[in-house]
């Protein structure tokens, strides 16, 4: 089967896209997960490599499933986590293909709600491209609820 390639440019473009976004509605801007990039890149890869876009891989494993396995260990060792998925044809610049992903999100009453949610602190974004379309993967991330200085060193959760 052959590979997308990921597409750091359109990572970023998009990340700024939500930030702003949550900026112009109050909110604190996400830090980058490093972490997270590894999970975020691969579902876009599966999602590009099996040519769908949604929460379940095209193992079957839906996303607590895929986070446990990334993570490790149960959920109640986790923060509190989520995921934004969308796909577009690839267009004439990153800027317009982060723009077209960013709309799709912004368009849906979930992944809209998810891009504001002050549970979140972090994200990472994964964007794969493959025969002419662009998938992408956005993992959010909270602080654990008794995160005494641990994967997270010490994060408090915004309000």
């Amino acid at each position: 089967m052959s590979e997308g390639a990921f597409r750091p440019d359109i990572e970023k473009a998009l990340f700024l896209k939500v930030n702003a976004y949550r900026a112009a509605k109050g909110r604190v801007q996400l830090g980058l997960d490093q972490s997270m990039q590894f999970a975020a890149r691969a579902h876009a890869q599966d999602m590009a490599e099996h040519n769908f876009v949604g929460h379940v891989a095209s193992t079957g494993h839906d996303f607590e499933s895929r986070m446990r396995a990334f993570r490790g260990g149960g959920m109640l060792l986790l923060p509190s986590l989520g995921e934004n998925a969308a796909d577009t044809k690839v267009l004439d610049s990153p800027d317009a293909i982060a723009e077209v992903l960013f709309q799709e999100w912004l368009h849906s009453e979930e992944h809209r709600r998810a891009m504001v949610s002050n549970d979140y602190v972090k994200a990472a974004i994964g964007v794969s491209v493959l025969n002419g379309k662009a998938y992408a993967d956005q993992i959010f991330v909270g602080s654990p609820p008794h995160d005494a200085g641990g994967i997270f060193g010490g994060l408090q959760q915004q309000q």
